[in-house]
């Protein structure tokens, strides 16, 4: 009996001091990443999301705008200044055209918030996820109408902007209106599949 309770003992000190041990480096390694990276601010009001959209008869350019975001960069000496990953949320409800006016302005929108094109009082929201970013180009997914695919693009960090171009095949997220690789015999009415969103995301120091 004695023996066996000595053991309980035992084996309760050792249970212990994992524990003890998982927590301290739990929250250690915690301390640590928090003080590894900060999440930046940015001034939306001063942040502009041009996007075009071009047909063999033209093109169409409009604004859309920031829901929700989060910017992370490093602190360390090794990455110090550099963007680490983020998130953007655009809210799909506020999108403009520019290069229209009055009624035809108005049809446009209606048209591109409606089913053939984004849906938008289904799907009010588009996100890009930043996961690897490196060398000033980032990697991540994007989500439209609920559809998700990787994406590729460069950046520059300048004057506290962060400009790029983003681009995307719209047909990869269920976008087929008017694209001549689903549609034939459309003739000049035949809208370009590439859309893209120019970027001036204004820091706040």
């Amino acid at each position: 009996m004695d023996k066996f309770n000595i053991k309980l003992e035992t084996l309760f000190f050792l249970f212990s001091n994992l524990l003890f041990t998982l927590l301290f480096t739990l929250l250690f390694t915690s301390f640590f990443l928090s003080t590894q990276s900060f999440a930046l601010k940015i001034d939306t009001d001063k942040s502009t999301f041009q996007w075009t959209a071009s047909k063999i008869a033209g093109k169409h350019t409009g604004k859309t705008f920031i829901k929700s975001y989060q910017f992370i960069e490093g602190t360390e000496a090794k990455n110090k200044g550099e963007l680490l990953s983020g998130f953007v949320i655009m809210d799909m409800t506020k999108i403009t055209v520019e290069d229209l006016t009055g009624e035809m302005a108005q049809k446009f929108l209606n048209h591109i918030s409606g089913e053939d094109f984004f849906q938008v009082s289904k799907y009010p929201n588009a996100t890009l996820k930043m996961n690897k970013i490196a060398n000033n180009e980032i990697e991540g997914e994007l989500t439209i109408k609920d559809k998700t695919n990787p994406i590729k693009f460069a950046y520059t960090k300048k004057d506290g902007y962060l400009k790029g171009v983003l681009k995307f095949d719209r047909t990869k997220f269920n976008i087929i209106y008017g694209s001549g690789n689903f549609f034939k015999n459309l003739g000049d009415k035949v809208i370009n599949d590439e859309v893209l969103l120019n970027f001036e995301v204004k820091l706040i120091p």
